[in-house]
């Protein structure tokens, strides 16, 4: 055991400025979200924040494979020196030092920095929990399949070559062979990470390295089989418990973990004036299919503004414009405007910047 610790230790020394830099994408992109969650800034261009934030995600989770790659391209399981006299370690002991030290670098580390966030954030029990799986499972299919193409490649161009053709092979499977109803994203994700470990412990306990690609291989295309699997999209606007008291401008409703803000009065680019509100949420959607028996379903809202006048002025349905999800955090903006022709530049302006909100559900609408 102490020559296990060794290793891990070893691969964390290595990597130590790499890994740090990742810890902080990570930290700085989750407490950017969570000062999103509050601003109220009424420019703020959430449409572009959303490419950002969705590419930055993206450099996360191909980072921890990459770091994962490169701590098993350190020791190899295979190879004229491998396991010589100078590295008295046996075949279980480095896969042990090499999946023990992905899953506490690479998975609990960074969970351990996410949590604050999230418990600032109001997450309950059962939000944490499931945040915490969301987040670990995608995050440690890309760390599983970078240790196991490190285990089984002789070098990084051979992962760099196999790599997309895998995983277009995969996805042309699951395209062609599309089924309906089809799978849930939590079901294909298990399924991969299942196929991912056969593979890591088929690399570290046999030098065959032909079979344990065609294994992996073969694995990945009946995982595609059984079609694209899909995830459902939360982009309703959620009520507030509280209809019978309106937001004003600024003011923000906090329930649990879900936020609710008008943010103020902009103009839309189009020459219309129209209301910003802002809902934020936990976001979880690989396992949010687990959360009921069927997908998620907007709900049926009455939106409703009112003026000092006591004025109710008629508003279009709200119309999304953007959404950022990180760290299990997802913040999106909506437009309300007037339905209708516009009654005047002045005379819109005037009716939107002293108007409240109300957002509840219509009757007869069950919240799911």
């Amino acid at each position: 055991m102490n020559l296990v610790v060794h290793f891990v230790r070893k691969d964390r020394e290595r990597m130590r400025l790499p890994l740090v830099a990742w810890y902080a994408l990570i930290a700085g992109k989750a407490w950017w979200v969570w000062q999103l969650m509050r601003s109220s800034d009424v420019e703020l261009n959430l449409a572009t924040l959303e490419s950002v934030v969705g590419v930055l995600n993206g450099i996360e989770a191909v980072a921890g494979a990459l770091l994962a790659l490169q701590m098993a391209f350190e020791d190899k399981p295979w190879g004229p020196t491998a396991f010589a006299a100078t590295r008295p370690i046996t075949r279980g002991q480095l896969l042990l030092a090499k999946a023990g030290g992905s899953l506490l670098l690479f998975v609990v580390g960074p969970l351990l920095l996410l949590t604050p966030v999230w418990l600032a954030s109001g997450f309950s029990p059962g939000d944490l929990g499931l945040a915490a799986a969301d987040w670990a499972l995608v995050q440690g299919l890309f760390v599983a399949f970078g240790l196991l193409a490190g285990a089984v490649a002789r070098d990084g161009g051979q992962v760099m070559v196999a790599a997309p053709m895998l995983g277009g092979a995969a996805l042309g499977v699951a395209v062609y062979l599309r089924r309906e109803p089809a799978p849930p994203m939590w079901l294909s994700a298990v399924l991969a990470l299942g196929v991912a470990a056969i593979g890591i412990l088929a690399a570290y306990r046999s030098r065959r390295r032909m079979i344990v690609l065609a294994v992996v291989t073969l694995g990945l295309l009946c995982v595609a089989g059984m079609g694209l699997p899909t995830s459902p999209e939360r982009f309703d606007m959620p009520p507030w418990p509280e209809a019978d008291r309106p937001l004003g401008k600024g003011e923000t409703r906090i329930t649990g973990a879900h936020r609710w803000m008008l943010v103020g009065t902009d103009n839309n680019g189009k020459g219309r004036w129209v209301l910003i509100a802002q809902s934020a949420r936990p976001s979880y959607p690989i396992l949010d299919t687990l959360r009921t028996s069927s997908p998620p379903r907007a709900v049926a809202l009455c939106v409703s503004a009112s003026t000092e006048s006591g004025e109710s002025p008629p508003l279009a349905p709200p119309l999304r414009v953007g959404t950022v999800r990180a760290a299990s955090l997802s913040v999106t903006r909506w437009e309300l405007g007037l339905s209708g022709p516009s009654p005047g530049h002045a005379e819109e302006w005037r009716t939107l910047s002293d108007a409240v909100l109300r957002l509840e559900p219509s009757p007869g609408t069950a919240i799911p």
